[in-house]
């Protein structure tokens, strides 16, 4: 699953929690700065959760111990079959859809903000007992956009002009415009999830409770100011983008400003809710499976490499038993290599007693011109590191010989084995020997491993 497809999944997730939370528990109470509190800390932590990073929670103390990095060769042979692009996957196809519907809804915004700038110059500053707006030429409803006031003074009574200055100026004052594009943002970037496009409706019209507290609290009569929505809410409505009057919420917003005030103990819901939903969220947008942990240092990292790798400079290499520089180890046409012994620990000290060596690889040539293998080479590169994390690996070939001790035993057997055992480790490959002795699974090389 695409990276974003996942983000976009969880993101919501969050927002269903918290649109649950508030329909049952929050939308009928009338603490409506506290109800946008919630709906705009529902929209960030939407989008900031499924972000954050809590592995460090998860993640297990690191162990310190001394592990041994074995590099095998390529084993498949060199005329593999040329790999092919993969066809693209329906979430290709998925994430296309996505974006497509999202380009068409920003495209949407956008016209709306331009027809938004077209009546803000055709329209002119004006001022009505001290409050300044600006007078539009259109017929339309009273509207705010931020800082802003829109209303065509020709359409209203002085009676009603009182309290639609009031109503709107609240809008202006509490920054109404910044929950609106918010909700709009987000119901673009979830425009397949109802909730997200509920939420923002739910967001104005508790916008719109604000505001009706604000007016009715400056000493406006309770029944004219219902009487002046219901008459406003049925001009025309200005665009999706600005707080205007809402023919359709106006049954709501009276019956939200006749309705008794909660009790202050319903306060408690938020301080007991918010946390709890926190934590919801956490979980769902987080789970164990994403972390990753620590691997099992008890085990040995045996892993293909190709040839061009660079070694390690703590390792010290001999040809034929020659000292040999590491740089002229990559020169060595793997073909031509017979036998690779490793050596670690204290076998690794007895042969070369130098500070800072941490292994010993022992290359042993090919003498004479007998057949070479048609696969890749075989190259050994061991690395000795207290503190490194090492793991088993899973692409070393199944039909290779593996000892144990000069005994024949399974790859599984060998991943189970602690680094701190393991004495030395051999790889002998294109041996006739070995293939008349094992058999022809010799052909694809023998790893044989010293215990201590």
């Amino acid at each position: 699953m695409p990276p974003v497809i996942l983000y976009l999944l969880k993101a919501n997730l969050v927002l269903l929690l918290f649109f649950i939370a508030y329909r049952l528990l929050l939308r009928q109470l009338t603490f409506y700065s506290y109800n946008r509190f919630f709906l705009l800390a529902a929209l960030a932590l939407a989008g900031f959760l499924p972000l954050l990073d809590i592995s460090w929670f998860y993640a297990k103390p690191a162990q310190l111990h001394t592990g041994l990095t074995i590099l095998l060769p390529d084993w498949p042979a060199a005329h593999a079959a040329p790999v092919q692009e993969a066809a693209p996957s329906y979430w290709h196809w998925v994430l296309i859809t996505y974006l497509s519907v999202v380009a068409v809804l920003a495209a949407r915004f956008i016209l709306q903000l331009c027809s938004l700038w077209r009546l803000h110059t055709s329209s002119v500053v004006a001022a009505w007992e001290g409050q300044a707006y600006r007078e539009l030429r259109e017929e339309a409803g009273p509207f705010s956009f931020w800082r802003t006031i829109y209303l065509n003074p020709r359409l209203h009574s002085p009676e009603e002009l009182r309290a639609l200055l009031l109503h709107e100026q609240a809008h202006v004052g509490q920054f109404h415009t910044l929950d609106v594009l918010l909700g709009q943002l987000a119901a673009i970037l979830c425009w397949f999830n109802p909730i997200a496009w509920w939420l923002q409706r739910d967001m104005r019209q508790n916008l719109e409770f604000l505001a009706d507290g604000q007016v009715l609290r400056q000493g406006l009569d309770r029944r004219s100011y219902q009487y002046s929505l219901v008459q406003v809410g049925r001009q025309p409505q200005g665009s999706g983008l600005v707080m205007s009057f809402n023919f359709n919420h106006i049954k709501t917003r009276i019956m939200m400003m006749n309705k008794q005030e909660s009790s202050s103990l319903q306060k408690l819901k938020y301080l007991l809710l918010f946390p709890g939903l926190l934590a919801m969220a956490l979980v769902v947008t987080t789970s164990k499976a994403e972390v990753p942990l620590p691997a099992a240092v008890n085990s040995t990292n045996v892993l293909e490499q190709p040839a061009s790798k660079a070694l390690p400079d703590s390792i010290v290499y001999f040809v034929d038993g020659k000292r040999t520089p590491a740089e002229s180890i990559k020169n060595i046409d793997p073909n031509q290599i017979d036998k690779v012994d490793v050596l670690k620990g204290e076998k690794a000290l007895e042969k070369v007693n130098e500070k800072g060596v941490k292994g010993v690889i022992n290359i042993t040539l090919k003498k004479g011109d007998g057949t070479r293998s048609t696969g890749k080479g075989a190259r050994v590169d061991a690395s000795v590191s207290a503190g490194e994390m090492v793991k088993a690996a899973e692409n070393l070939p199944q039909d290779a010989v593996y000892l144990l001790n000069d005994k024949e035993t399974s790859l599984q057997e060998v991943k189970k084995l602690s680094p701190e055992s393991i004495k030395a480790v051999s790889v002998v490959k294109d041996s006739d020997k070995m293939v008349q002795k094992y058999g022809a699974k010799a052909k694809n090389g023998v790893v044989m491993i010293y215990t201590k």
